[in-house]
């Protein structure tokens, strides 16, 4: 017999507790249930593998075409093998790069469009500020400066725009395949980064599983003369403990397109397999989601004692939910369903679903904020003396001829403090940028100044200004 309870219809006495040397979670058990089996699931709601799709560079298609496409396909939030669970739509990760959000080009995504993503069960992956580093051209590798640069600051904004200063991103996809950025991640707060040639084990069980070298496969053009097969680069056979990252720009918008049909074909074939109508042994999520999980089991450690099931993770854990799968339950115990959790049950088996355990991944230190907003202006007094740490500017369409770029700091001791802008430009490019944000640093390799203002050789190029500053 099958019985399903969802957090809608009863509460448990669980508790929560975090302290600085770990995170633990007990649940109470009730009556005869004292040979209890307990084991982590690989996946969430005991899926036994897991699938991700990312679509990179920020486009709106991600939002206008890949969000609805995907949401047809479906899994469950039950166990294989058990029915009736909830059905759940196929969700993807846009990977973003910060330059181009909000900058007033109508094919990129705004943070509002972001934000409904994220509504939606999508997430994003950082896609670095700039998009630079080529790691094929040795003459234009990045200097461990320009990494942090990169890092410190996509971090910083995205943090602050699509999660309200509450977390920052927890993945990476490496602009151009450049993995010269892969030693530099985790020192602001990213957790994994994927690339087509990546290293990785495809399965979380291998110990070569490197969430920093996940692989994706290509799928730009599907359906196209490079790419033919709608189900090409897939695995033909799934194994437990698979991770399978799937990659393209973008799909055609044309619903009858070649390529349309093509995703319809592959999507479809994997959800009849594998989903709601199949199988239903897939969990389909963001490839943070399924990284901060595989990272969570790794290092909880179950315990079943004293009329109680225990949770522990240590205090650094990023927040996820976890399955926590039970053998040896009699039928005739009574289990309550822990707030934001989920039981299914089938026999002497339980899958219990906690509520999400950890802490949300955070932007890099020092933490920044948004001192001063709005319109360009070539000179702008601060009410108050602030601590700065960068300016950014909205930039539609290319300088005027001749036009020299000039950032100077209003020092509070009335001196003035002249921005090194050649640095920034000989990186980025000096062209054209037809809707997006240029963005001059002093941070992370620079301490902050105490600035009274800020001037700013003017362009008609420039739409807004922000300074920020240090979140003190």
């Amino acid at each position: 017999m099958i019985k399903i309870l969802t957090g809608i219809f009863a509460l448990s006495l669980a508790t929560f507790a975090i302290s600085a040397q770990e995170i633990k979670w007990e649940y109470p058990l009730k009556g005869d249930a004292k040979a209890v089996k307990a084991s982590v699931s690989p996946f969430l709601y005991g899926k036994t593998w897991g699938y991700s799709i990312e679509l990179d560079d920020g486009g709106i298609l991600a939002k206008n075409v890949a969000q609805p496409l995907f949401a047809e396909y479906k899994f469950t939030d039950a166990p294989p093998g058990v029915k009736r669970g909830k059905e759940t739509p196929f969700v993807g990760t846009a990977a973003v790069m910060v330059c181009n959000m909000s900058g007033g080009n109508s094919t990129i995504l705004s943070w509002d469009d972001v934000k409904d993503l994220l509504a939606k069960g999508w997430d994003i992956s950082n896609h670095s500020f700039w998009h630079t580093g080529i790691h094929w051209d040795k003459t234009k590798l990045l200097s461990p400066d320009q990494f942090k640069r990169e890092l410190f600051w996509s971090q910083a904004v995205f943090a602050h725009y699509a999660y309200a200063d509450k977390k920052a991103p927890l993945t990476f996809v490496y602009p151009s395949g450049d993995y010269n950025y892969k030693p530099f991640l985790k020192e602001f707060n990213l957790r994994a980064g994927s690339r087509v040639s990546g290293s990785s084990a495809a399965s979380i069980f291998d110990p070569k599983f490197d969430p920093l070298e996940l692989c994706r496969s290509n799928l730009d053009g599907l359906g196209g003369d490079k790419n033919k097969d709608p189900m090409g680069d897939f695995p033909k056979d799934i194994k437990d403990g698979t991770l399978h990252v799937d990659f393209s720009h973008g799909i055609d918008e044309k619903k009858d397109s070649v390529n349309y049909k093509a995703w319809q074909e592959r999507l479809k074939t994997i959800s009849d397999k594998y989903g709601a109508k199949g199988l239903d042994n897939v969990w389909c999520a963001p490839t943070s989601d399924l990284v901060s999980y595989a990272l969570a089991a790794k290092s909880a450690k179950v315990d079943v004692s004293a009329g109680k099931i225990t949770v522990v993770l240590p205090a650094g854990t990023i927040e996820s939910r976890l399955t926590i799968r039970l053998e040896g339950i009699p039928e005739s115990v009574k289990l309550d369903v822990p707030k934001d959790g989920l039981i299914y049950r089938q026999g002497d088996k339980v899958w219990l679903t906690t509520p999400a355990l950890g802490k949300p991944n955070e932007a890099p230190k020092p933490k920044v904020k948004i001192g001063y907003e709005g319109n360009f202006a070539p000179e702008i007094k601060f009410d108050k003396p602030m601590k700065v740490a960068a300016v950014r500017l909205q930039q539609s369409g290319g300088f005027a001829k001749g036009y020299v770029p000039r950032v100077v700091f209003l020092l509070k001791d009335g001196t003035r403090k002249e921005f090194n802008v050649e640095k920034v430009h000989k990186w980025t490019g000096f062209g054209p940028r037809w809707g997006g944000w240029c963005l001059y640093p002093l941070l992370p390799e620079e301490d902050a100044v105490l600035a009274d203002g800020v001037e700013i050789a003017p362009d008609p190029a420039f739409k807004k200004v922000e300074v920020w500053i240090l979140d003190e």
